[in-house]
């Protein structure tokens, strides 16, 4: 089965540095802003907490005024869907790149890809924990990470491949991959199902998908 980069930064809880390339096209002409939620690249990790409020609680103390176009991969397609179904005086665009509907997690931990997925995590996570990721020849590693490992350099600017490869050998980030999979929040899943049924009404939206 053919996975394409993003479904596998998807598996692998990818930080910021995803938008390497096209955050400074973007600052060419607008202020822009990135967002690591805890444990994930520059973020420290911290107590569980609502990344919705936690985003909020940034922009205003970064004193970056509303409104905001939010811009969501992946994971961070709920994230901006609950944000402007939240905060919706402060949002005056959406887009959502590489998104699902909030149900499709649930189905794809039920199917048996989810099973593998599982398998991978843990294997990545007691590989992590114990330091040997660090050590270890990278053709030993599981051929999804070597993978991924071969994407990241291909697509990324040197230093931000570099970075992101960093990031994936310490056991914040993989802590963080592993609450996130592991204990999906119902809280957010009926967050996000509620904002796509009632829908955003006029505000623009566009979402890209890949062919």
């Amino acid at each position: 089965r053919w996975i394409t980069p993003d479904q596998y930064a998807a598996r692998f809880g990818m930080s910021s540095n995803e938008w390497a390339l096209v955050q400074p096209e973007v600052t060419r002409f607008t202020r822009t802003c990135a967002y690591d939620r805890s444990g994930y690249g520059w973020s420290d990790s911290g107590p569980t907490a609502d990344s919705v409020e936690l985003l909020h609680a940034l922009l205003r103390k970064g004193s970056i005024s509303a409104p905001y176009i939010m811009v969501g991969h992946s994971y961070g397609s709920g994230l901006v869907r609950r944000y402007a179904h939240r905060f919706p005086d402060e949002v005056t665009g959406i887009v959502l790149t590489a998104t699902s509907y909030p149900d499709e997690e649930w189905h794809r931990k039920a199917a048996d890809s989810g099973d593998r997925d599982r398998r991978l995590l843990q294997t990545y996570a007691w590989t992590a924990r114990l330091g040997l990721l660090r050590i270890m020849p990278e053709r030993s590693l599981p051929e999804m990470f070597r993978v991924y490992l071969g994407l990241l350099r291909k697509y990324l600017p040197r230093q931000a491949a570099d970075s992101e490869i960093a990031f994936l050998h310490q056991t914040r980030h993989v802590q963080s991959l592993v609450l996130e999979a592991d204990h999906p929040s119902p809280i957010e899943e009926a967050d996000d199902l509620a904002a796509c049924r009632k829908g955003f009404g006029s505000l623009p939206l566009v979402v890209l998908t890949e062919k």
